[in-house]
């Protein structure tokens, strides 16, 4: 089932790349029953990871954002790559303010594949937006604030995580999870 949603995911955003559909704006959801969330980062993608079966490969740098311990389809909250992304039809849209930026407190920044798990006390959204130069953002914050406590950059060379250490740590990867 994952694998099909990936496909269908990965499928529409290189359709939509190649019809040069711009994005004028920047999306932003809610997800008021999420209070915990799974950031599986791959910066140079990932070969057939095992739990997902074997047409998982996917070989460009990318994010998957999972509801914690969930990572079948769906569990799927938002996917990000290079140059566009996916968020959950299952939460609701918001308005684009206000502007997000770092929150402060004491970060962490993953630059390699890292599964990263976030715990959060109230409702979680989900920013994506274009990176000037090149590439995509993911930031998310709890409630409808200014104050990322996650900022991700996902880019075809240099893709990092930075994370608010009172709310996100690092755990295990996925069993079998290898580089493409």
């Amino acid at each position: 089932m994952r694998r099909l949603l990936l496909a269908a995911l990965v499928i529409s955003l290189t359709a939509s790349a190649a019809l040069a559909a711009p994005r004028t704006a920047n999306d932003r959801i809610a997800c008021e029953d999420v209070k915990a969330l799974d950031l599986l980062f791959w910066p140079h993608g990932h070969g057939v990871i095992p739990v997902f079966g074997p047409d998982s490969a996917l070989p460009v740098p990318h994010m998957e954002i999972y509801r914690a311990g969930v990572t079948a389809g769906s569990g799927l909250l938002g996917f990000v790559g290079t140059t566009s992304w996916n968020l959950s039809p299952g939460c609701r849209v918001v308005g684009e303010d206000p502007f997000v930026r770092w929150g402060g407190g004491k970060k962490r920044i993953a630059t390699g594949t890292a599964r990263i798990r976030c715990r959060f006390p109230g409702t979680v959204e989900l920013k994506t937006s274009q990176l000037a130069n090149g590439g995509s953002r993911l930031q998310i914050t709890v409630r409808h604030t200014a104050a990322a406590v996650v900022d991700a950059a996902i880019r075809e060379q240099a893709s990092r995580v930075t994370y608010r250490t009172t709310l996100c740590r690092r755990i295990a990867l996925l069993p079998g999870s290898t580089a493409p």
